[in-house]
Order: structure tokens, then sequence, then C-alpha cells
């Protein structure tokens, strides 16, 4: 078999099996096998596959038949300007969320950067590990319940700045001498409805707990709201992913007296980002 052959083998399969993105897919899977690029598998499409390789792409194939997401399959996702590890005791990092970090050099660049950054929720890291490449200068802090996957990306990709603590945000309180500036956060905001429409990838595979944000999705929110105000310095910035139900957040945040703008929309122009602030800014 060629790598030619492979690719519309595995291409094929995975459209029949209604897969959303079949030659994508095939693509990871084949040049991750075969350690080559992505282009590499149509310049070198007439080439033969030994037999090994041939046997370890098919159980790559068999595991995305199963709905097994590719990044777990092949053990990484690229994430803003980096290439991430993850596994399943992470979410995996998604397109969309890197909105937050151009929101946060936007805001940035207004406020000559920023000097302390919090990520509540770091799963993978890939928030703490691209803002703290973005403000060198900054110390970046990300905590979450499971910190194994994200310490390792923050040693891997050289963010010397960057610290994983573990910390449930359900039990975190702010600290008189430890002000923010800046925190982000991509929380679990999946309400019930939400949890009963995944696709079998993420219901089947990604972290239960990295999901699910209680019966109406909002539960992180309410506690991000109960404790901003005690991490934040007086003119700090709050940048939290959302959905569809960010009219509700942001009701939420309003009612504790912050000031919330509308919301910056993501690549498949849906809200996605909400700026929250302490104070408004001056003008």
């Amino acid at each position: 078999m060629t790598v030619g052959e492979i690719y519309e083998y595995a291409s094929g399969e995975f459209e029949r099996a209604g897969i959303p993105t079949p030659k994508t897919d095939a693509g990871l899977l084949i040049a991750h096998g075969l350690g080559l690029e992505r282009i590499d598998i149509f310049l070198r499409k007439d080439e033969k596959i030994g037999i090994f390789r041939k046997s370890r792409i098919m159980k790559m194939i068999r595991r995305r038949l199963a709905f097994e997401p590719a990044a777990y399959i092949i053990g990484y996702r690229y994430f803003y300007l980096d290439k991430f590890k993850v596994d399943p005791s992470v979410l995996i990092p998604r397109c969309d969320t890197e909105h937050i970090i151009y929101t946060a050099e936007t805001l940035g660049k207004e406020r000559g950067g920023f000097h302390r950054i919090l990520d509540i929720g770091a799963g993978s890291g890939a928030i703490t590990v691209s803002l703290a490449k973005l403000f060198p200068d900054a110390a970046v802090i990300g905590i979450d319940l499971f910190t194994e996957t994200a310490e390792r990306n923050v040693k891997t990709l050289g963010a010397s700045n960057a610290y994983i603590l573990r910390q449930d945000v359900m039990e975190l309180e702010p600290s008189p001498g430890t002000k923010f500036d800046l925190i982000a956060s991509n929380p679990p905001y999946l309400s019930d409805e939400d949890m009963l429409k995944l696709s079998p990838e993420v219901r089947d595979y990604e972290p239960y707990d990295a999901l699910y944000g209680g019966p109406d999705g909002m539960d992180f929110y309410r506690r991000i709201a109960d404790i901003a105000g005690g991490l934040l310095t007086d003119n700090g910035i709050l940048l939290l992913e959302t959905d569809f139900k960010w009219k509700q957040v942001s009701g939420i945040f309003a009612a504790k007296g912050f000031f919330v703008q509308l919301p910056i929309k993501d690549y498949n122009h849906f809200e996605r980002v909400l700026v929250v602030r302490k104070t408004l800014p001056e003008s």
C-alpha cells in the first residue's frame, strides 16, 4: 500500500463514518504515523509503506473510527503559536479559545503590558503558556485540579515565567497580598441541555469535569464572580470564554458591580470572549 492509497482509504472510511473532518484527520494520523509533515503525504503519495508503519497507521485509523479525537491519538494539538501535548486528562484546546490571547495582546498594548496574570482552569496549559510567552516580563500562574499535563507543557515549551499550581477554583480564596492585573479563564460552561447535544468525540472521550458547568452552565462563572473582586487590582481585567449564554454570564458579573463589554467574536462570528473590568478605564 502506498502513502496515497492509505490516505484515500482513511479519508473515505472517516467520511462514511460521519467524522466531520475526514481529510484533515486522515492527513494528521498518517503524517504522524510516518513521521512526516502533512504536506509530505501528497509529495510522497507513490511511496510504499512498510508493514510495521502500515500496522501502526491502521491502528490509529481504527481508534479514530471509534470517534476517539485525533489530538488524543497523536498526543498533541497546535494552539496559538505552539504545539501542546494533550491527553484524555485535559480538554483539547480549541482554536476559538485563541481569541483570549488575541484580546490580551490588544489590551496589553494599550496599557504597556501586564505584571501578574492568573489562568483559572489551566488544563493543558495552553492559555497559561501562551500568555507567559506573549508577556515575558509577567509572572503567569495557572491553576487546576490536574496539573501534570500543564506542567509538562510549561517545561517543554520553555515558559520560564509560568507556574502551575494545584488548586480548585471552588475553594480558591483571595489573598490580600496577591493581586492580578489580568485573569483569564475558559471554565467549564456546558449545561445539562448542552451536554445532551455533544458529539461522540467530546462526550465519550474529553474530561467531564472540564466540560460541565452545572445545570445551567453558570456554576464556575458565579464562583469566579464571587472572588474576582478580591483577586484583581483596581484596574484589573478579566477575560472569560463563553458561548451563546454570554448574556447570562454578563448579568452575573454586572450584578457584582463589574463592567462588562460586548463580547468579542470568534472565527465563526459567534460571541466568544467577554472583557470584564473592575473599574471603567479612563477615557
